[in-house]
């Protein structure tokens, strides 16, 4: 049976310190991660979801921006927004993030992204060059066409 807009498990609260588009996502994370929103699902459309929760059309589409971002969702031309077929398999943001604290092993070159890969970079070289950089003042920079 195909839910309809009014069926999402999310709430959103004027009052609760977080911006609207940041706790729909979170809440729509959170329902695709425990299984309440499945994988291959269609979601409302940001102007049926946004009407449905009295926000604006911004706050939705920031909210699925972000989701496409975190690879949770997926368009389809002219068919509408789905949830991705990752997101039931995807780890929580929480343990994610702790396994970025973990230290690297020897030889291992960690792909999460937001990782900078620092192994081969010359220190001294590196700083040289920061140094030159900044110490031309913007207004003098040769123009780069």
């Amino acid at each position: 049976m195909p839910r309809n807009q009014f069926d999402l498990p999310v709430v959103v609260e004027r009052d609760a310190g977080q911006p609207l588009s940041v706790q729909l996502g979170r809440q729509l994370r959170e329902a695709m991660n425990d299984g309440r929103v499945r994988a291959g699902e269609r979601l409302p459309s940001s102007r049926a979801l946004a009407s449905a929760l009295g926000v604006s059309r911004t706050v939705v589409t920031t909210a699925y921006e972000q989701l496409y971002a975190e690879g949770w969702l997926e368009g389809r031309h002219g068919s509408g927004t789905y949830v991705a077929d990752i997101a039931a398999q995807s780890v929580p943001a929480e343990i994610a993030y702790q396994a970025r604290d973990r230290p690297a092993k020897a030889g291992v070159i960690d792909l999460n992204p937001g990782i900078p890969w620092v192994g081969a970079l010359d220190t001294p070289a590196w700083r040289r060059a920061w140094r030159l950089a900044a110490a031309i003042p913007p207004v003098a920079r040769p123009d780069r066409r």
